[in-house]
């Protein structure tokens, strides 16, 4: 046969080897970074996340998206009148075959002794947002916050509940810092952005903002 025919053969078996490695470089790259943060803000640090309580089934709707889901790279600390704060990489699968897609977000998760939230979801309003509700919960309207409104959908199931968390503090803090998500369902609210990696440079100014929010909701 051709020459080319098998330095093509080699070339197209050589490509998924080095998505691979790839792949593993960006992995190990990101866990020495997020170690050498931890190390240097004084916080604990578990690349496998082991210690990070279970977060599927409890009412927030990001754990509970697609298949293979991995937490990993976990810091964790208390504030903001949290037993406990997480802040880690998520990420999950979704599609298969040229389809198939991996997301990947930092959450920061917080944890409080008692069941403090009801259960609701606050995100950027799309334009499909206006065209149905999700079973069960209803868009609630804040009254007075024309801006807050354009730029979020909340919704809840108990809407006297949820509006109790959306105070002028928290309405200011949302509509000056927008793209923000928020997930609540009873002793937990789990807050993310944009879907990425917080980069090392800007985490302790993001871990800053996940704390100024929920103590703007909670009046901690």
């Amino acid at each position: 046969m051709n020459i080319w025919y098998y330095l093509l053969i080699i070339f197209l078996a050589l490509i998924p080897v080095s998505v691979a490695l790839a792949l593993y470089f960006s992995f190990y790259k990101r866990r020495k970074e997020m170690e050498m943060f931890a190390s240097s803000a004084g916080l604990p640090f578990e690349p496998e996340a082991d210690r990070l309580p279970p977060l599927e089934g409890e009412g927030l709707p990001l754990f509970e998206q697609g298949r293979s889901r991995k937490y990993s790279n976990l810091v964790t600390f208390s504030g903001a009148g949290a037993e406990r704060i997480y802040f880690f990489d998520y990420s999950y699968v979704t599609g298969t075959g040229g389809s198939r897609r991996t997301h990947r977000f930092t959450p920061a998760c917080f944890e409080f002794l008692a069941p403090v939230f009801p259960r609701f979801e606050l995100r950027p309003e799309t334009f499909l947002d206006k065209m149905g509700e999700q079973p069960g919960f209803v868009d609630i309207a804040v009254e007075g916050a024309p801006e807050f409104s354009r730029r979020y959908r909340l919704s809840g199931a108990d809407k006297e509940a949820v509006l109790a968390f959306f105070g002028p503090q928290a309405l200011r803090f949302l509509e000056e810092h927008p793209g923000w998500r928020v997930q609540a369902s009873g002793s937990r609210i789990a807050l993310f952005g944009k879907e990425c990696l917080i980069p090392t440079g800007v985490y302790r100014e993001y871990m800053d903002e996940c704390k100024d929010l929920v103590a703007a909701m909670t009046g901690k």
